[in-house]
């Protein structure tokens, strides 16, 4: 059995995304993936509604974030998998990074 993955997909609520969660999870379906992580910039707003659409199509969704940050004047993107997406900590950071 083939596993195919994406483990760095943005939605419409990332900086850069394009696609709505549904559209993103029909195209994950359509290109014969098994597991993607929503990793949307500074953002966890998609990812309840990622999990439940992924479920339905028999998608396994990693809770996912790409975190801005920036270490001695150097810009970082960080990318954190499998975290805890009520914690309102990453509702805290969607305000205070932009």
């Amino acid at each position: 059995m083939k596993n195919t993955i994406n483990l760095h997909i943005h939605s419409q609520y990332s900086s850069d995304g394009e696609y709505d969660i549904p559209a993103l999870v029909e195209m994950a379906v359509k290109s014969d993936l098994q597991t993607i992580a929503l990793t949307d910039h500074n953002s966890i707003k998609g990812v309840g509604l990622c999990l439940e659409v992924g479920r339905k199509h028999g998608l396994d969704v990693i809770p996912a974030i790409e975190i801005d940050c920036t270490y001695e004047g150097i810009d970082l993107h960080l990318l954190g998998y499998h975290i805890n997406y009520h914690d309102p900590r990453f509702l805290k950071l969607e305000t205070e990074v932009f």
